[in-house]
């Protein structure tokens, strides 16, 4: 499996803005693997659990 990279700033604004119950993501755990068009795929840095985004 591919490693993630550390996400840019861009990236870690759209992560935080993502709500998850009743509380947001922290960009500091997640890791970005494929940035395609209208689509970012998150990786969990310690449970490696796997979260896609929808650009906008």
């Amino acid at each position: 499996m591919k490693q993630g990279k550390k996400p840019t700033r861009e990236i870690k604004e759209l992560i935080s803005k993502q709500k998850v119950g009743k509380t947001y993501l922290n960009p500091d755990n997640w890791l970005y693997r494929k940035n395609s068009i209208g689509e970012i795929t998150l990786i969990h840095r310690r449970t490696g659990k796997k979260i896609y985004l929808e650009q906008k």
